[in-house]
């Protein structure tokens, strides 16, 4: 069996919603060149709390999944491709991400995706648990192989 870092105890007192600042992909303005908001999670949680419907300590906080965790779904070929600025530029359909050096791509890009595929899998943990969950976030690195894209389309 996999043994995973990305579980963790949640206290009784927070809410079964998880979610990182991490979400939101934002570099350079690059992210405006698609048309899905790669900033949405973070407007969506800034939103509930100037609502008043939610405070930080009532959120779980997402962690980010390790080569380990995408190892369960992914052929370590796979993750190995994204290690090429030019794979990313063609799944994320962001041209101009091609001339980036992969270790931007990796932190301003890729960490962010791989953050809310650890919250997705956290959700699920507290769903079983709790009966419910919502991970303020998408689950991308499940939908790559199948859809060849990290945005939902």
């Amino acid at each position: 069996p996999h043994a995973t870092q990305l579980y963790q105890h949640v206290p009784e007192t927070r809410w079964p919603i998880v979610y990182s600042p991490r979400y939101n992909i934002t570099f350079m303005g690059l992210e405006k060149l698609h048309p899905f908001d790669a900033g949405k999670w973070g407007k969506v949680i800034s939103f509930l709390k100037e609502e008043k419907l939610l405070s930080d300590g009532m959120l779980v906080e997402a962690r980010e999944a390790s080569d380990d965790d995408l190892l369960v779904v992914h052929t370590r070929r796979y993750l190995n491709e994204l290690k090429w600025s030019f794979v990313v530029a063609t799944i994320t359909e962001i041209p101009p991400v091609i001339f980036l050096p992969n270790f931007l791509v990796q932190r301003k890009v890729l960490r962010p995706l791989r953050t809310q595929t650890g919250g997705t899998i956290m959700a699920g943990k507290l769903a079983v648990e709790r009966g419910w969950a919502i991970n303020v976030g998408e689950c991308c690195s499940l939908q790559l192989p199948i859809i060849g894209s990290f945005f939902p389309q």
